[in-house]
């Protein structure tokens, strides 16, 4: 094998021909691995939110906003969970947690936002371009994990992230506003 250093600023490209990749910030390498490793595995804070696109959710003592999932709880602390946009799915509801507010066209699969009914969350979620006609611009949805993990940071915690299991909250342990 020959040693290349390759620099870039596509992380596509960077995913697609790297045996391990260098995740730079501030002039300091943040983690090095191979990468899938990066993307399901991310080292720390920076990392999982810059290699490919995440939601960011805050979680405190236990309970994410928007409220859609129970996490095990980590005392009164704050938390952020990481989840991409293919870990969530969408579907019209009469019980929703928020609307469809756009929708991006990205070929085999359309990146949704919804907005949580209180205006405070946006959740980007990827689903299969023929299913968007099903959830128009407008439309009053409600959201599940598709996958059972999604990363933790405690507080500033720099370690690896680990993936945490959560389960969907009852309707009626969910914050919602009207």
């Amino acid at each position: 094998g020959v040693t290349v250093v390759f620099v870039t600023h596509d992380q596509e490209e960077a995913l697609a021909m790297a045996d391990r990749v260098a995740v730079m910030h501030e002039g300091r390498i943040q983690q090095i691995a191979a990468p899938d490793e990066l993307f399901f595995r991310p080292g720390g804070e920076f990392v999982a939110g810059f290699v490919g696109v995440t939601n960011e959710l805050p979680v405190t003592a236990g309970v994410p906003q928007p409220a859609l999932w129970r996490v095990p709880a980590a005392g009164d602390a704050t938390d952020l969970l990481y989840v991409r946009p293919d870990a969530l799915d969408c579907e019209p509801s009469t019980d929703p947690v928020g609307r469809v507010t756009a929708h991006l066209f990205l070929g085999a699969t359309t990146r949704v936002t919804v907005t949580t009914l209180d205006g405070a969350h946006r959740l980007k979620i990827d689903v299969p371009t023929h299913r968007v006609v099903t959830i128009p611009v407008g439309e009053q949805v409600a959201v599940r994990l598709t996958q059972p993990a999604i990363y933790r940071v405690l507080g500033q915690d720099p370690g690896p992230l680990p993936a945490v299991a959560v389960s969907p909250a009852p309707a009626a342990e969910r914050v919602r506003v009207a």
